[in-house]
């Protein structure tokens, strides 16, 4: 599978610990960027959640506020 380009600037970003918004086209690889990411992620041992925004729940839940994404960490994340 071929890395993105964008792959390296993620990994010097997930140490500070801030959230990072990916934007682009459709069919540009965002999805399968984040896919290699969160396998990275895993296989280093950072935990990892992913939130499927096509969930309505979820998605109604962070309209009400964003700070309602806390809701849905582990709570060893908090």
């Amino acid at each position: 599978m071929v890395r993105r380009k964008l792959f390296p600037a993620l990994l010097e970003h997930l140490p500070k610990k801030e959230f990072s918004i990916i934007t682009g086209a459709r069919q540009t690889g965002k999805s399968t960027l984040l896919w290699q990411l969160e396998d990275y992620c895993k296989e280093a041992g950072f935990p990892v959640v992913f939130l499927n925004l096509e969930n309505k729940s979820i998605l109604s839940e962070l309209n009400l506020s964003p700070l309602n994404l806390l809701k849905f960490l582990p709570e060893t994340d908090r």
